[in-house]
């Protein structure tokens, strides 16, 4: 068996409770020439046992421990080590991939991008609420200030990602907005694709909600004095997001005290 065009990069930690409807995903695509590369940061629960009996039936899907490190930029950077695919595609472990989204993703990078996202769906677990999608043009400039490139929908050549350095360990946040960084200063394209790639089940163990305020904002400065990059205003910033209505969550309280204060 040649190699595959797809290793799908998912670092998991506690997921035995939602990582199999995420592997069902993988598994279900409508293109089918993918590896899935699974690295467990510790779990202390029975997700082993849960993926093992994916790998039972599907020989594409490998699992390995996070022996050094913790976090999910130590992770991904040991499934890229693992992965024999061209293009790397992330896979959050509480994240459902919708049935096109490898197919979608390839005809992307037949354009000759670099790094392809898409339109994400948030909806919560507990209540079956759905959150708002929005999506920004690709614009360095805009990049600058804030990170538009939803993760969970993200791929990217493996030789640039290598060529970069891959993620920087020495984050536990805000190592995806790092990475799109590395690859804006290398004059890496970015491709936009106008569809949903991805339900984001959101729920109290999420990344976002198990780190604190305080830890993700001194990742977000750490990243930002990394680049030589200010501390942006909200004006500024607004006026770079030609779509007015993708304004709106950049106006509440929460992201302002995140995004515009130091």
């Amino acid at each position: 068996m040649g190699k595959p065009l797809f290793s799908c990069i998912m670092p998991t930690k506690n997921r035995a409770k939602i990582i199999g409807s995420v592997i069902e995903s993988i598994i279900n695509q409508s293109e089918q020439d993918w590896e899935l590369i699974i690295v467990d940061d510790h779990s202390t629960d029975n997700t082993w046992e849960v993926v093992k009996a994916f790998i039972a039936v599907d020989s594409r899907i490998k699992y390995f421990v996070l022996k050094n490190g913790t976090g999910p930029a130590a992770a991904r950077n040991l499934a890229v080590k693992k992965a024999n695919g061209e293009i790397l595609v992330i896979c959050d472990s509480d994240d459902i991939n919708l049935h096109d989204r490898l197919e979608i993703t390839k005809r992307a990078f037949q354009d000759g991008a670099d790094i392809v996202y898409g339109k994400i769906v948030a909806i919560n677990i507990i209540n079956g609420k759905k959150g708002s999608t929005f999506l920004h043009e690709y614009s360095p400039e805009l990049l600058k200030k804030i990170n538009i490139i939803p993760a969970p929908t993200a791929a990217f050549k493996k030789v640039v990602f290598r060529k970069v350095g891959g993620y920087d360990e020495n984050l536990l946040t805000s190592e995806d907005y790092d990475l799109w960084l590395k690859f804006m200063e290398r004059g890496y394209s970015f491709k936009k694709v106008n569809d949903y790639l991805v339900i984001r089940q959101t729920h109290e163990s999420n990344i976002s909600k198990v780190r604190s305020f305080t830890k993700r904002k001194q990742d977000l400065n750490y990243v930002r004095r990394k680049h030589k990059l200010p501390t942006p205003s909200l004006e500024e910033t607004l006026a770079l997001i030609t779509n007015k209505k993708n304004r709106a969550p950049y106006q509440n309280e929460g992201p302002i005290k995140f995004w515009f204060t130091r």
